[in-house]
């Protein structure tokens, strides 16, 4: 399951980047097109799209490399099987707060999905491709907190820290 779970992530990934180049071509020719007194109707909301588009395919990347933000203040205080006893409670929080989360996004998407909503402007357009690849996104990132809750002691530990200077 891991394996899969890292493959899907580097693909998610992968179109996270193309999908932020095309959010940046998007708003450049967006700003050309201003600069030129003939704006381009619907660009600037199509990049919002995107924009979240590459946030949701993006959760589970970040889990899986232990990039989100985290506090460790604690977790470096303690023995290491009582750090470990943290991480997994930590990890059962982050999986009911998820789920919560996953089961609004999901009807959200579904209602979108039923009642064509829309963003209206000079021109329509739906919300419902959006929020699909949030639920996407949200299904994926579930997947990967819920394998490393069941993972082994010594697999959930965060990376070694570098002398480096690097965050």
């Amino acid at each position: 399951m891991r394996r899969i779970l890292s493959r899907t992530n580097q693909i998610l990934s992968m179109v996270s980047g193309w999908l932020m180049m095309a959010m940046v071509a998007i708003l450049t020719i967006d700003i050309l097109w201003r600069v030129f007194g003939k704006p381009l109707l619907g660009l600037a909301e199509m990049s919002v799209f995107v924009m979240m588009a590459v946030v949701y395919l993006g959760f589970a990347g970040c889990e899986e490399h232990k990039q989100h933000v985290r506090l460790e203040i604690l977790e470096n205080m303690l023995p290491p099987r009582a750090a470990h006893i943290l991480r997994k409670v930590v990890q059962v929080l982050a999986v009911i707060t998820v789920v919560i989360f996953y089961m609004a996004v999901f009807r959200d998407a579904s209602k979108a999905y039923v009642t064509n909503d829309s963003l209206e402007g000079a021109i329509s357009l739906p919300l419902w491709p959006t929020k699909f690849i949030m639920v996407a996104g949200m299904t994926v990132y579930l997947l990967q907190i819920v394998t490393e809750l069941f993972s082994g002691p010594g697999q959930d530990a965060a990376p070694p820290r570098t002398s480096s200077g690097e965050f």
